[in-house]
């Protein structure tokens, strides 16, 4: 019984005594193992007095460091400030502070529900589509397309725009997340379109609509005219265009998918313009614009039509320049400036070889279609014009060059437009010659003059400005290397 009672009460021993070497050595790990005879002994007071010696150890050695407690950092936001000091302040301004504007993943609605599970990158690819960097979606974004993305194909396949946008801003190619996203949304919408009851439902046809977005986007000419024609076709088993008749939004992007994907092919929209849902400019037509060689080169009432509808547009689109910053308006690049690319793609003239007359009409409807894709390309929509510039050249060729005098503005304007909208086509080296050349026909000598004649026919400052630079710089070289003239 005394043998119990001196085990139960003893103090607990380390494995080694507290002063050998070897405890020594191990004062300076981490760990310290307490050897117990009984259960009563994890209790004493000795015992605890060990164990908190030994946590504490740690502490007190990184308080004597400085180390035991990291101190905060402040950032303050001084940007206000620096515009009222001189350049000490400046200097202090150039300390990077977080920006409460650029939220990344944050800016889209927390407590939205989707059609797939959400996590971080999904809700950056999905913000993507809604700020500055992607202004394709503006105007499908203003006018409430992904209010109607509710089917999880669409969803994948816009984020899948997302991604390949993101990775073609970066010069990166297609990745790999890109690829998958497009595949789940294929496989999804597959299903759909071999069920009888859902092939033809409106979360379908979305769907087709966002594949298109992504072809027109990337400017895919086989991919949209595969998109688009299964879209009709799908309108056509619904009982056609009337049957959205109340749908605004579907209406307005068949629409504007119609048109982007026939300026690609340079065809006929399929569908008409649905005047009823557009703006309508707030400015009168101009019955008679103050330079008329654009008119006095048609023939036909299409085109002279057109044509006054687009100097309208220009006037109107002057005057909205003066007033506010137009070209960060996507809705005014997706709603005005669309229905006058509908208008000169709907009719053309293909025999034109041996009718000059023909020839300079159809020159001009090409030139007004690759002018109006400039302007667009001001405000981000980057459609190439590529499939116009070769039948430009040939329009021009086929012109009748009897009466130089008579058509000086206007030729001097479709080689300018030519000019400027090729610059990666292996036709471009003609439109750097032709205008050479006629520039010393015509005793045009410098740029200015050519500038000033695109600005009398017509031309909206602050288009295609780095294309303009470009060919000067050539146009500059190719009068001097071939005519020794330099143009200043």
């Amino acid at each position: 019984m005394a043998e119990r009672q001196r085990k139960k009460k003893s103090p607990p021993r380390g494995d080694e005594d507290d002063n050998s070497p070897k405890s020594q050595t191990e004062k300076s790990t981490s760990l310290q193992f307490l050897t117990f005879t009984h259960v009563d002994q994890t209790t004493d007071p000795e015992t605890k007095r060990r164990v908190r010696s030994h946590v504490m150890h740690g502490v007190q050695q990184k308080l004597r460091s400085g180390k035991g407690k990291e101190k905060g950092n402040i950032l303050l936001d001084i940007s206000s400030l620096s515009q009222s000091y001189g350049e000490s302040s400046l200097a202090l301004a150039a300390v990077p502070f977080p920006r409460l504007g650029a939220l990344g993943s944050g800016q889209s609605d927390p407590f939205k529900s989707y059609p797939i599970e959400m996590d971080v990158r999904s809700h950056e690819l999905y913000d993507h589509l809604h700020g500055k960097t992607c202004p394709m979606f503006k105007t499908l974004n203003r006018i409430g397309f992904f209010k109607t993305v509710l089917d999880d194909a669409a969803f994948r396949q816009i984020l899948c725009t997302a991604s390949s946008h993101m990775a073609y801003l970066r010069h990166q190619p297609q990745t790999s997340e890109a690829i998958v996203l497009s595949s789940e949304a294929i496989r999804s919408i597959n299903i759909r379109i071999s069920d009888p009851v859902q092939c033809l439902s409106d979360g379908v046809i979305i769907t087709i609509i966002a594949f298109a977005c992504h072809s027109v986007m990337f400017n895919d000419r086989d991919g949209v005219l595969t998109h688009f024609n299964g879209l009709e076709e799908l309108i056509r088993r619904r009982g056609g265009l009337q049957v959205f008749s109340t749908n605004i939004v579907v209406r307005t992007l068949i629409f504007w998918i119609d048109v982007n994907s026939a300026f690609l092919l340079d065809r006929v929209p399929r569908f008409p313009i649905p005047y009823d849902i557009l703006p309508e400019f707030n400015i009168q037509p101009l019955n008679s614009p103050p330079d008329q060689s654009l008119l006095d080169a048609c023939i036909t009432e299409d085109l002279g039509s057109a044509l006054r509808e687009l100097l309208t547009f220009i006037q109107y689109m002057k005057k909205e320049l003066t007033i506010r910053d137009l070209w960060d308006d996507g809705v005014f690049a997706g709603l005005h400036l669309v229905p006058l690319v509908a208008r000169f793609l709907s009719f053309r003239h293909d025999d034109i070889e041996y009718n000059p007359a023909l020839a300079r009409e159809e020159s001009v409807r090409i030139a007004a279609l690759m002018y109006l894709g400039g302007i667009r390309q001001r405000f981000g929509v980057q459609l190439t014009s590529d499939i116009f510039v070769p039948k430009l050249k040939q329009a021009v060729v086929s012109q009748d060059k009897s009466n130089p005098e008579q058509v000086k503005n206007v030729l001097l304007w479709l080689l300018f437009i030519g000019g400027v909208q090729s610059l990666r086509h292996e036709d471009h080296s003609f439109f750097i010659g032709a205008t050479a050349g006629a520039m010393m026909r015509l005793k045009c000598h410098t740029w200015d003059e050519l500038m000033t004649t695109a600005r009398t026919v017509s031309w909206v400052d602050g288009a295609l400005e780095k294309e303009c630079d470009q060919f000067h710089i050539e146009l500059s070289s190719e009068l001097w290397n071939t005519y020794g003239h330099f143009m200043p």
